[in-house]
């Protein structure tokens, strides 16, 4: 008995057979909506020469293939299931990473010498205990004591830095104060007070005393009031008299920090004024002014 295979698409029906037939005008579509399923099983009895020589097997999913094969059965053909295609594939040598055989051949080597130790080991004891039976007076045997390794650690000494030279003060006095700066500063009259300016051309320092009209407390409300100043230290001391520090900022951006403070009969004022924002420098030589501004 002969087979004929009947491949069914959406397109076309194939006939695989004694012969091969594509039937482009018979297609699944068609098996579906009913009007090729009779001229299929024609076209398959035809190509068999009856039902009673052949099988019919089918190819395909979907609901043209089970309405074809319901079609086929009830017109007394004999429909056989399609046998599983399993992809033969050529056998091909396989092949093993060189790094993985390097590493297989390295464990296999790490065993053989772990073996050959306890081996060796094992051998060791049987002879060790051979040699205590045949000597009962056999010594004890003595352990080794590592001494213990003294490392020297030879200490590196960095250098200090050189220390900051002071600088060297003068004592200086006009219209009635007395203050000690360093030598490039020299004083000079300005409205009414004492200005003290010296290679540093963004400093100034302005030294001022009057007759206590207002007090530090005075100064300090005066100060919260104005947009223009900044209470920086409301409880300050100069020479363990209270003091007051603010700062004034001026409208092109320049600063001006004032230290009051009374002494004796006079409220003392000391002005360190800067083009910006001063420097550590530069409020050294101002704290310089205020620590020595004394009434001449």
């Amino acid at each position: 008995m002969s087979t004929l295979s009947i491949s069914v698409l959406d397109a076309a029906t194939i006939f695989e057979g004694p012969d091969t037939l594509f039937r482009y005008d018979l297609p699944g579509t068609g098996i579906v909506e009913g009007w090729a399923t009779e001229a299929v099983i024609a076209q398959a009895k035809e190509l068999l020469d009856g039902w009673e020589h052949g099988d019919v097997e089918l190819i395909g999913e979907g609901e043209a293939v089970e309405i074809l094969k319901a079609e086929l059965l009830a017109a007394g053909a004999q429909v056989i299931e399609p046998e599983p295609q399993v992809a033969q594939v050529e056998p091909r040598r396989a092949t093993m990473p060189k790094l993985a055989i390097k590493q297989q051949c390295g464990v296999s080597k790490r065993q053989k010498i772990a073996w050959g130790l306890i081996t060796s080991v094992a051998l060791l004891a049987v002879i060790a205990s051979w040699r205590w039976l045949a000597s009962a007076d056999a010594p004890a045997p003595i352990e080794a004591q590592a001494e213990p390794s003294k490392t020297t650690v030879a200490s590196i000494s960095t250098p200090a830095p050189p220390a900051a030279k002071a600088p060297v003060l003068r004592s200086m006095e006009l219209d009635g104060l007395r203050v000690k700066l360093p030598v490039d500063f020299g004083l000079a009259a300005s409205d009414g007070d004492v200005m003290a300016t010296g290679e540093d051309p963004n400093l100034r320092i302005l030294l001022s005393k009057e007759q206590p009209g207002r007090s530090l407390s005075n100064t300090l409300d005066a100060v919260r009031v104005d947009d223009s100043l900044e209470v920086l230290e409301a409880h300050a001391r100069v020479a363990e008299a209270p003091a007051v520090v603010y700062l004034e900022r001026a409208a092109d951006g320049s600063q001006v920090r004032w230290t009051q403070w009374q002494r004796g009969e006079h409220m003392l004022f000391v002005g360190c004024q800067t083009r910006e924002a001063a420097s550590n420098q530069q409020l050294a030589a101002c704290d310089q002014a205020v620590a020595s501004l004394e009434l001449g």
